[in-house]
């Protein structure tokens, strides 16, 4: 039988198959040998691979494979236009299963970015309402989403410290109350958990600071007023007489008309004026080392109630 027909048809078109050993004789397929007589084992290197011949001047391609076991050479003879036409059958076939995944991959990317979208944009749109921040929306949202709650959460710290500034003056009216005998709006237990006071000791006593004088020149260097440098010397007596204070006894600052006071929860069985003298001594030196600050105390007798 012919290999090919004058048409270029034949059974080489469809692939034709032979069998040579390592000695280069055929097991099968000697019409197809005839054909390419100059086909060589050693031209077949490798366990696999393809080369081109031409047969009545029709190209070709030489497909093989060789055996594991025996070293047998299965070699595939195909006409060149079969053999690209298939193979773009096949291209044809991998881009359109490509294409198909990139619909398919957009489609679901499409989907799940829209529904992962909509919770950012109902928030994007709550903080717009509610928060008039000056970002770029437009060009970033989770850009947007943090400036809003850093606002947010700088709004939320001033608010914090006016209302611990509000509790602190609420809480020295409180005492301030309590040491000219006033009557409270609320009761007195309900008021001092509000303030967080707590007396641990049966007695009280009263302990009043007065500010003799302040030295100027200490106080030179800060960049405010005299009234403001005044209130700046009053927080920090406070501060140091409440933790002198609370070392041995329970003490609460506040101020009344214009004169520092601490009301001192303490228990009366031992010598109370003569240890509040030393940590008025105590207080007093620390002051006027470290703040050029003058003060004068006086304490006043025991009390057993409010």
């Amino acid at each position: 039988n012919d290999i090919l027909d004058n048409n270029g048809n034949g059974a080489a078109n469809e692939g034709n198959v032979l069998v040579m050993d390592s000695n280069g004789d055929i097991l099968s397929g000697n019409e197809m040998k005839k054909a390419l007589p100059d086909l060589d084992y050693q031209e077949l290197k490798g366990e696999h691979g393809s080369l081109s011949k031409t047969f009545e001047k029709k190209k070709m391609i030489v497909s093989y494979t060789t055996s594991q076991v025996n070293g047998l050479k299965y070699i595939t003879i195909t006409q060149e236009s079969v053999f690209w036409e298939k193979a773009q059958m096949i291209r044809n076939i991998m881009a359109g299963g490509l294409l198909i995944c990139f619909a398919l991959g957009g489609f679901l990317a499409f989907f799940f970015l829209r529904k992962n979208y909509n919770p950012l944009k109902e928030i994007v749109a709550y903080f717009k309402e509610k928060v008039h921040t000056e970002a770029e929306l437009e060009s970033n949202e989770y850009g947007f989403i943090q400036q809003a709650f850093s606002k947010t959460l700088e709004q939320k710290e001033i608010i914090r410290l006016k209302l611990e500034q509000q509790n602190k003056a609420l809480k020295s009216n409180f005492i301030a109350a309590l040491l000219k005998g006033r009557e409270t709006s609320a009761p007195i237990q309900e008021l001092m958990g509000a303030y967080d006071i707590s007396f641990k000791y049966s007695h009280f006593t009263v302990m009043a600071i007065y500010i003799k004088y302040l030295n100027e020149d200490f106080w030179e260097g800060y960049p405010s007023t005299g009234i403001q440098k005044y209130g700046m010397s009053r927080f920090i007596i406070t501060n140091v007489i409440e933790e002198l204070i609370n070392r041995s006894y329970c003490g609460y600052m506040s101020e009344v008309d214009d004169m520092l006071v601490c009301l001192i929860n303490m228990d009366c069985g031992g010598d109370y004026k003569t240890e509040l003298r030393d940590l008025a001594d105590e207080a007093k030196a620390f002051l006027e080392q470290n703040y050029r600050i003058g003060l004068d105390f006086a304490v006043g007798s025991p009390h057993e109630s409010f």
